[in-house]
């Protein structure tokens, strides 16, 4: 009974951390943005280019590991014989583990190109309304 309880308990924590992770990395991006519009003498934008790389490779291996570990914890819930396709699912986590361990960060830069754009119609909306003309790059940085 204990040994179940424990692993039903270690199932969930595995999948809210896979949850933690993807919100990280969902939320990760809108907030550097943020903060590099109205905080744009703060933070340069490599400053945030790397964060984004550094944070998405992060988050980016932890949904992976996270996921395949609730699947593991999933299988070993059954009693019996677990699914057929549950076992393949688990057992194909080589190409997703080693894509995430050397291309993490391209997770990030994909994700960012969309929100990119739309700061740069907000940046010269903005620009337009206050009558300014666009800063120069050693300004910006």
């Amino acid at each position: 009974m204990t040994i179940q309880v424990c692993c039903a308990t270690v199932g969930i924590v595995n999948h809210v951390l896979y949850i933690v992770s993807l919100a990280v990395f969902w939320a990760g991006l809108p907030i550097l943005l943020w903060l590099r519009f109205f905080r744009f003498r703060a933070v340069g934008w490599w400053q945030v280019l790397f964060t984004l790389c550094v944070v998405s490779w992060f988050s980016g291996n932890a949904m992976v590991y996270f996921h395949f570990e609730h699947l593991y914890d999933i299988v070993k819930g059954y009693a019996g014989d677990p699914p057929a396709e549950l076992l393949d699912r688990l057992q194909a986590d080589g190409g997703p583990r080693v894509f995430a361990l050397y291309f993490g960060w391209a997770y990030g830069l994909f994700y960012a190109v969309p929100w990119l754009v739309l700061f740069a119609v907000a940046w010269e909306l903005m620009a337009r309304r206050n009558g300014t003309r666009h800063m120069r790059s050693e300004d910006s940085c």
